[in-house]
């Protein structure tokens, strides 16, 4: 019996371990303009994902403006189109907003997609 309280106890130690690490990557990472910015906010789900596996609910609403938080200033114009909304966006409506070029002031690494939405080039 005592056996299995130590195991229980290591458990969770462990468990709070990873729900530290996990808070603090959603929390601290940045898009770096390595990878593009569908592929930065699907990392920040995965440990948002993780987090609720480890029973930590933090809200899609949450997720979504630590997302719009990491990204640098050239995204401000999607940042301003998400604050002036009345609804607050779930997940797949903030994916669909990141695919419309007018939002979404590109970056040379977005998917491979130029930076000016009306340039023919």
């Amino acid at each position: 019996k005592d056996f299995l309280r130590s195991i229980g106890e290591k458990f969770k130690t462990f468990d709070k371990a990873q729900k530290g690490q996990y808070l603090s990557l959603l929390e601290k990472t940045k898009y770096n303009g390595v990878i593009g910015v569908r592929e930065h906010m699907m990392k920040l789900v995965h440990y948002y994902n993780k987090l609720k596996s480890l029973k930590v609910e933090l809200g899609e609403i949450y997720l979504i403006w630590q997302v719009l938080e990491s990204l640098p200033s050239q995204f401000d114009v999607l940042k301003t189109y998400y604050n002036t909304q009345k609804e607050e966006w779930l997940m797949i409506s903030f994916t669909l907003h990141l695919q419309d070029p007018f939002l979404l002031l590109r970056h040379p690494n977005t998917n491979g997609r130029d930076k000016d939405p009306s340039s023919k080039a």
